[in-house]
């Protein structure tokens, strides 16, 4: 949707001073709805929620107001929208939007409100914050949305609103239609997901994608980075997760990661090959066969006690010409192509589009310095 005009809020700077939820029960074509009787939006028709505690998640947050304010005891809540507001009342506020049609009892009056049942065709949006008609009809209709509000008061200045991921959904459908043997995405990456939102997002992924497998890749760089325990339970409620390439860790990380080793084919940064092999990884998205591709295989081949060692020559590399690049603000892309021009295997330069900044000529220099010194193997002949 297009917004009623150009939003003046950074979306990409912009912190919430409130985190709260809004959960929608429905009765089969019947919706609860609730009239605030205190707080903010006294007196609007609106859906039961309120503000998350400390250490509530939004999901039981939401299920606590419910019972709060409507004396309803409900389950199994789905999130389906988030919602990011600027200036309501001068207040910056995000909300997660739960539905569910699980649950017991009926809703009857509190001092925090008044339960309205309504059909889901006569939802009193006259009567309801102006952002709701924006976004409440999509989440109707089974839709997922992200939705970005920008308030003077209680008057809505600018709106967007997208299908959460839908991008990816596009793409993914599109893939599917190609017959993989799977499909590789990543989490949104606009800003940080909450684990609620990573659960959504995924099994609308694999909604789409159907029966064609899905490798996540979750990179160091990732603005949300999936905890073992996450991907496990990622891994436990979506069967066609098959695969995952993520940052690695320490032994303790390895420990925690070991239920998820038995589901899926995890892969770690190809400068980490030989130690997550020995503790369980299965392989590598290697960084190393940018320097050289046939030294990368030839290393993924050598007998594990010969790869260990190998590994201790190329962190020496790594930390003495990568590191430093790193450290001064490339990217991991950057220091990639900067390899490559190095490795000699390749014409290449270290430049990259504008506006980003690769490594220089010099920096090069030292690389292929480094990998001569260290690694020699890892170099084309005419250059070792």
């Amino acid at each position: 949707m297009n917004p009623i005009a150009p939003s003046l809020t950074d979306w990409i700077s912009w912190q919430p001073d409130l985190r709260t939820t809004l959960i929608f029960v429905r009765r089969d074509d019947a919706l609860l709805l609730i009239e605030k009787k205190t707080g903010l939006g006294q007196g609007k028709i609106n859906g039961p929620g309120g503000k998350i505690e400390v250490g509530e998640t939004p999901a039981a947050g939401a299920l606590r107001e419910l019972s709060e304010e409507v004396g309803l005891t409900a389950f199994e809540p789905q999130l389906v929208a988030r919602l990011f507001f600027s200036d309501v009342e001068d207040l910056n506020i995000l909300v997660y939007v739960f539905v569910t049609d699980q649950f017991d009892g009926e809703p009857h009056e509190t001092t925090e409100a008044r339960p309205i049942w309504v059909d889901v065709k006569d939802v009193p949006y006259e009567k309801m914050w102006e952002d709701d008609q924006y976004w409440l009809p999509q989440l109707l209709n089974g839709e997922s949305v992200d939705g970005y509000f920008q308030f003077s008061g209680e008057r809505l200045v600018s709106f967007h609103v997208d299908p959460l991921g839908h991008g990816t959904l596009d793409r993914v459908a599109f893939a599917r239609t190609l017959n993989p043997g799977a499909i590789q995405i990543t989490l949104p990456d606009w800003v940080p997901l909450d684990f609620d939102s990573v659960h959504l997002f995924m099994s609308r992924v694999t909604e789409v994608a159907g029966p064609t497998p899905i490798v996540l890749y979750n990179p160091p760089h990732a603005k949300t980075i999936l905890t073992p325990s996450e991907l496990n339970e990622l891994a436990c409620n979506n069967p066609t997760l098959v695969g995952l390439k993520c940052g690695g860790g320490d032994e303790n990380w390895y420990c925690e990661m070991a239920p998820i080793f038995k589901r899926l084919s995890v892969f770690i940064p190809g400068h980490q090959y030989a130690t997550g092999l020995k503790l369980g990884a299965h392989g590598s998205y290697s960084n190393m066969a940018c320097l050289s591709p046939k030294a990368a295989v030839r290393w993924a081949s050598e007998p594990l006690a010969t790869a260990l060692e190998t590994e201790s020559r190329v962190a020496t590399f790594i930390r003495k010409g990568v590191e430093p690049l790193l450290a001064r603000g490339l990217p991991g892309f950057a220091c990639d192509k900067a390899m490559a021009a190095a490795g000699g295997w390749i014409n290449i330069s270290p430049d990259l589009m504008w506006p980003h900044v690769g490594a220089t000529m010099a920096e090069v220099d030292h690389i292929k310095a480094l990998a001569q010194q260290h690694i020699p193997e890892f170099l084309e002949p005419a250059h070792a």
